[in-house]
């Protein structure tokens, strides 16, 4: 288990932006879980997010580049109506860090200082 800030407002109200969450790395199952994922093309605290995990019935056209990054083709949902969901072809370099298990605290009053 780890602990990491999360910043953001997609996954409010469960997550608060700049909480302070417990996340379990050793998964048997994804499908339905709220996971921390680790975006490789993107830089920074940008590259990482978290999300609900949703295996996808659409076929998946994208089965080109390198075959040991490809995977299922998946969607990741927010909790946060506000933000859209994202369908994660098979060709985009994406891996999953952890499992989110609960929020320690909620953001303190002041800043964090954390990248979003």
């Amino acid at each position: 288990m780890f602990v990491a800030h999360v910043a953001g407002r997609s996954m409010e109200p469960k997550i608060p932006d700049g909480s302070l969450c417990v996340f379990r790395s050793n998964l048997s199952t994804l499908r339905g879980k709220v996971l921390l994922l680790e975006q490789y093309e993107k830089t920074g605290g940008h590259r990482y997010t978290v999300s609900q995990y949703w295996t996808s019935n659409k076929i998946d056209p994208c089965q080109e580049g390198d075959r040991k990054w490809l995977h299922e083709r998946f969607t990741l949902t927010p909790f946060n109506p506000e933000f859209p969901p994202w369908d994660v072809a098979s060709d985009e370099k994406v891996t999953v860090i952890g499992e989110f298990i609960f929020v320690v605290e909620g953001k303190p009053s002041g800043e964090l200082g954390l990248v979003n």
